[in-house]
């Protein structure tokens, strides 16, 4: 045969089952290394992350009270529009 031939033919022995009798696997666990691994790089992405929470926190909180700011106002100034440009009592 050659190579021409060869080309897109699986070999006889490429889907031949093998036997596991007598094969012991290794147990589906993670070890202590790469579980402290993973706690490592989750409490990293956390120390990165909460300070950008905490300002972002803070700026929603400057927004808030901006905006109630502005409502106060302008019903204030609603108030004295109606009530003849006397404030509020």
């Amino acid at each position: 045969m050659n190579a021409a031939s060869k080309v897109g033919r699986a070999s006889p022995h490429a889907f031949h089952a093998t036997s596991s009798v007598g094969r012991t696997s290794p147990p589906a666990a993670f070890t202590l290394i790469e579980l402290l691994v993973v706690i490592a790089i989750i409490a990293l992405l956390l120390g990165l992350l909460l300070p950008t929470l905490s300002n972002a926190r803070e700026s929603a909180r400057t927004t808030v009270c901006t905006s109630n700011q502005r409502q106060v106002t302008t019903a204030l100034l609603f108030y004295t529009a109606d009530n003849d440009n006397r404030a509020v009592p």
